[in-house]
């Protein structure tokens, strides 16, 4: 269990990038944006060190960080909460949600002032005290991330089933923030594939259940997941919920590192059988530290 947390954890710090992102009904058909059919071939030794050089040369400039795929991708703040609530007025409030017609740029702006109120409720840190809100305010957050959700928005289905699943101003359920995550991956949005792929593969909420993690996994993963890329490259590799293929492993590891996920980049630097060398040192990552995962 302490070795699939550490993966999960390292796929978490990777930038988890979605090729679209829009609020969007559930009955509305989600975007299948660059969705890949087939796996990834693994790089050759020639292009694997080629990319881990390129890499290198990214981790040594000042100030480089990967790309921010972070969900949500845009993250309102405190100060967002006046124009954003004059906009939700204007839409009609909750009575917009609870009877319609509900437009998406309405469901938008409900979403969006839901978030701005929940503050770093939602992703779990705030980038300023002047940032965090109040707790009124963020149990209005909770209860307006609630009511977008069961409007049928896919942002808000992923929205609250967070905070179900943390239990943040409602009461925690699990399987339920389950039930949230399902209807909106049937709808086709990544984040919550990849949330039901960690789910199944760590037993949190749902029956331990590795062939369904990598189902989960693959779903994001061929939509440009980056941290289900990563994940269904160790499902690969170990053979655990799918046949073993290291060659597809290690073909999702170069396409997620591709997008930044740093660690499928150390997989590949693991791969290519030079030992730690310099990209280690660059990117602030000590061996020791990720010898259980990538080396074990």
């Amino acid at each position: 269990m302490l070795l699939r947390r550490l993966a999960v954890a390292s796929a978490s710090t990777g930038a988890a990038t979605v090729l679209f992102n829009r609020t969007s009904l559930c009955d509305d058909a989600v975007d299948p944006v660059q969705r890949r059919n087939s796996d990834p071939p693994p790089p050759d030794d020639e292009t694997a060190r080629k990319l881990v050089q390129r890499w290198t040369e990214q981790e040594e400039r000042p100030g480089y960080l990967p790309p921010n795929g972070n969900w949500p991708a845009e993250r309102p703040t405190k100060s967002d909460i006046p124009f954003l609530r004059a906009a939700f007025d204007k839409c009609g409030g909750k009575d917009h949600l609870r009877e319609g017609p509900r437009t998406r740029e309405c469901t938008e702006v409900s979403f969006k002032l839901a978030v701005a109120l929940l503050g770093g409720t939602l992703y779990g840190h705030v980038s300023d005290d002047d940032d965090q809100t109040s707790d009124a305010e963020t149990s209005e957050g909770a209860d307006l991330m609630r009511c977008v959700a069961d409007a049928g928005s896919i942002d808000g289905l992923c929205g609250f089933a967070y905070l179900l699943h943390n239990g943040d101003f409602v009461k925690e359920d699990v399987p339920r923030a389950a039930k949230y995550h399902e209807q909106a991956a049937t709808a086709g949005y990544a984040q919550s594939m990849h949330e039901l792929g960690t789910m199944f593969y760590l037993g949190d909420g749902l029956p331990e259940n590795y062939e369904n993690a990598a189902h989960w996994y693959r779903q994001a993963a061929e939509r440009g997941f980056s941290g289900s890329m990563y994940m269904l490259g160790e499902l690969l590799l170990a053979g655990e919920g799918t046949k073993k293929d290291v060659p597809s492993a290690i073909g999702w590891f170069a396409a997620a590192g591709e997008l930044g996920h740093r660690g499928a980049r150390s997989r590949i630097v693991s791969a290519i059988g030079d030992g730690p060398g310099r990209y280690y040192d660059v990117a602030a990552l000590r061996v020791s530290d990720w010898a259980a995962v990538l080396l074990g």
